[in-house]
Parts: structure tokens; sequence; C-alpha cells
């Protein structure tokens, strides 16, 4: 990376642009102060002194020191008005918010995630890595990243905030190197990129999503590859059964699919499962499913870690299903005992991933019968399940 390019010059200089919105803080907190203390002196020795003129010196001088103050006030005001113009002007804009947060709020989340790539970029410099050989510090332009779970990669152009996960709000995909540096025939995207050079998930090979109807929405409308999911089913399936799955791909060996996954390697499990079998007994259903797992993890899911997400809230306290009466009271039984079970076993291969959703978090995003979601539904229970589970 070059520090003396417009587009990354902010970006690699935020720590010191912090510290001058430090310093520009402290003076709008001092000045005032000063000018009060000040008032009060000068007053105080315009009513003790003889001189006629002495209070209206006073009033002068106070005026003025108002005047100053105000004009500090304005910094920031001027500074925003530059910044502005300069967005227009040219390509700063594409790293100079990092600049203009940090001169302005440098107390902010926003100013400290650009201090932290200003900090990975000079580490960088000093162990000798550079845009080519390591893709953590390609540039903060083109960086190789691995895209929902997928091994193969991909070459992104963007900007991102965060260590572990990579929010790219604006970003374009390209298939090669090459073409990312030359930008062209890009894919826009909109999603989060999974650095696995930093955090466990990158200890892992790959991550296979599996649930029942729920975790099917997340992996269609998510597009996600490596999932084994089951509409309707529940332990039933997982044990070998698809006589309640409605969905044409879901596998009746899903247990031995997913060892042929881990004969070569390693993987991280996400399951959503257990809402099919709330009925036969909420806290039931939880120990019989991490019986299962259990299992597994001692026989030939040795090389995985299973991560268990909490399933999902119901649009309100009771619904009738088909004549089915799906209760949240059994949802949180359910959810309670898997946390509680998993929490004393031994083995932390099996972890627990509270997803924190409630009903009120989803409730634009339920479909008619109050179980299921619609896009955008799955789409924030996905974005969750990668900020808590998959780094678990």
């Amino acid at each position: 990376m070059d520090i003396n390019n417009d587009a990354y010059f902010c970006s690699t200089t935020a720590d010191i642009w912090q510290v001058i919105g430090y310093i520009l803080f402290a003076v709008k907190v001092v000045i005032p102060l000063i000018i009060i203390i000040l008032g009060i002196f000068d007053f105080f020795k315009a009513v003790t002194s003889s001189e006629d003129a002495a209070i209206a010196k006073a009033g002068k001088s106070l005026v003025m020191r108002l005047v100053i103050g105000l004009a500090v006030y304005f910094i920031p005001l001027i500074i925003s008005v530059i910044f502005s113009f300069v967005s227009s002007a040219s390509t700063f804009i594409a790293r100079g918010e990092a600049c203009q947060q940090c001169l302005l709020r440098p107390l902010t989340e926003n100013c400290q995630n650009y201090k932290t790539i200003a900090q990975e970029y000079r580490q960088a410099q000093k162990e000798g890595l550079s845009e080519g050989n390591d893709y953590r510090y390609e540039a903060m332009h083109c960086y190789f990243a691995y895209n929902n779970g997928d091994k193969n990669g991909v070459y992104i152009w963007g900007f991102s905030g965060t260590k572990k996960y990579k929010n790219v709000s604006i970003a374009e995909k390209y298939t090669t190197k090459e073409a990312c540096l030359n930008k062209s025939n890009p894919t826009n995207i909109n999603n989060y990129i999974m650095d696995p050079s930093d955090g466990d998930s990158g200890n892992y090979d790959q991550i296979i999503y599996l649930g029942d109807s729920q975790m099917n929405g997340v992996c269609t409308n998510n597009n996600l590859s490596n999932c084994y999911t089951c509409v309707g089913g529940g332990l039933d399936w997982f044990n070998g059964s698809t006589s309640r799955c409605a969905n044409a791909d879901a596998t009746s060996t899903v247990q031995s699919d997913v060892s042929g996954k881990l004969s070569g390697g390693n993987a991280k499990i996400i399951i959503n499962l257990g809402t099919n079998d709330l009925l036969g007994g909420a806290s039931t259903a939880a120990s019989n499913l991490l019986n299962s797992y259990k299992s597994l993890l001692n026989g030939s899911w040795k090389n995985a870690k299973i991560v268990v997400t909490s399933i999902l809230p119901l649009r309100s306290d009771s619904l009738n299903l088909n004549g089915y009466i799906y209760k949240q009271a059994y949802v949180n039984t359910f959810n309670n005992t898997m946390r509680s079970q998993i929490s004393t076993y031994k083995n932390k291969q099996i972890v627990y991933c509270d997803l924190g959703f409630t009903s009120s978090d989803l409730a634009s995003d339920y479909g008619t019968d109050g179980l299921h979601f619609g896009p955008s539904g799955y789409q924030k229970i996905y974005k969750a399940i990668q900020e808590k589970c998959e780094k678990l």
C-alpha cells in the first residue's frame, strides 16, 4: 500500500487523526470553562475597582472571548464542509471518512475501527508484509477472503472496519487477483466476508449448516453451500428417516454425508434443529438431540466442532399449526435445557450459541404462519449466525 496515495492516506493514519480529534474535543470542553473563569475574575476586579470604565472593559473582554469560543465550535462545521468539497473532487472519499470520523468523533466505534486498521498496516510494514504476499494487508482494496464458508475463496475490492469479520457494505467480487487489480467484470456484493487468517473460524476447512425448515430458509435466502436440511424433520431425520421431510433434497444419510466431508479435513457444523420435536417434550427433545451430537463427536465427527444455535422464537405465545399447538414456553425450555447441558459437558468441541432474538426483533419478518420467515428475516438470522456463532 502506498501511504502517499490519497485513496488510502486517511485509513493508514487514522490513529494520528484520532489524537488530533482528542485535542479538538478537549479544547471544546476547556475553552468555555476558561471563558467563564476569566469572565468572573474580570468582573470581580471591575466591581472592586475604583475605575469607572472597568466594568465596560470587562464586558468588552468577555464579548471577545465569546467570539473566540464560538469560532472554536465552528471548527467541526468547517472541517465537514472541506470534506464535502474534497469528496466530490477526488477518490479521497474512498478512505477520507477515516479522517473525518476521527477528527470530529474520536470516541466512536467507527474511529476505533479505522485506528485498528492503521495499526495493522504499520505492523504489516514492520513484518515486511505488503500487497501481493499476504492477503490480510493487501492495501485494503484487493484482498483474498472466504465468502459464506466457500473454501474456494474470492478476491474482494472493498473496505472493512473490523478485524475478524469484514462487514463490506460497498464492495465488488472478483474470481482472480488480476481482475481485482484491474477492476474488470466485477460482481457487486453486500455481505459479511470472513477472514480465516484471524479468529477460530480460520482453523476449520469448511462450515456446514444443518437443520430443519428454518435453516433451509437461511441457506436458500443467503445462497449458502454445504447445507443439509429437512423441512419438517427433527431428531428422526438426523437419525436417518426422511418420512417427515418436505424438501426433495433431504438426505436420509446426513450423519454419514457429513462424515464424508470430514474425512479429508475438519469442519465447523452450525446446527439449528429441534422446533419440530417440541411437542414430544421440550427438555426431552433437547437432551436426545444433544446425546446424538455427543455420540458423533466421539466417533465419525471427531474432527468437527459443533455449534448448536438457539431455536427461534414464535410470533406469539401460542400458535395453532394444523391442529398442533406450539408455545413459546416450549421454545424457552428447549433453549434453556440445551444451554445448561452443553455448559456442563466436558468436551468443548460442542458449544451453544444464543442467537439472541425475541419475537419483537423479528416482528416484521414473520411469514403468515408465525413460525417461518420471509427473505429479510432469514438474512437477519444468518447475519446473527455469522456474528455470534461462526466465530465460536
